[in-house]
Formats: C-alpha cells, sequence, structure tokens
C-alpha cells in the first residue's frame, strides 16, 4: 500500500510540473502543460467525495479500478496542495 501512495504522489507531482516523466516516449521531459490543465480540469469535475461514492458501488472491476486510480491521484493532489 505504501508503494501505491508514492506512486500516486509521482503522478500528482508530474502533474503539477515538479516531477519529470520517469518512463516511456516522455522520459525526462515535464508533462506538456495543456495535457497537465487537461488533467487537472478532468480530475476536478468530480469531488473526492463523489469519487468514494462511485468506488462503493458495485461495478466491474476495471471501472472500480480506474475509480480507486483517480481517488489515490487526487488525494496525492490534495496532500501536495493542488486540486
Amino acid at each position: 500500500e505504501e508503494g501505491a501512495g508514492t506512486a500516486f504522489t509521482m503522478v500528482a507531482q508530474q502533474l503539477m510540473g515538479k516531477r519529470r516523466i520517469l518512463e516511456g516516449a516522455g522520459q525526462g521531459r515535464l508533462m506538456a502543460e495543456s495535457v497537465r490543465q487537461e488533467t487537472l480540469e478532468l480530475l476536478r469535475s468530480t469531488s473526492i467525495e463523489q469519487d468514494e461514492t462511485s468506488a462503493s458501488e458495485d461495478l466491474k472491476q476495471d471501472m472500480q479500478e480506474a475509480i480507486n486510480y483517480r481517488l489515490g491521484v487526487k488525494k496525492a493532489l490534495a496532500q501536495l496542495g493542488g486540486l
């Protein structure tokens, strides 16, 4: 569980422009400002409480995992002051 928290914090830092992308096509670069802003807007479209309610519903596993990932990133952003 601690590793997951660290991963969410890393993603949150990337969304805030405070951490470079570690792997993949964008490795070593900061996430583009337009992509960061679009992603943050989408994350802000629902509250943490709304996502927690959705996460408690009986959903298919892939949807449940997506909501849990979204919640993890949003909570990390909130801790870092980026939400």
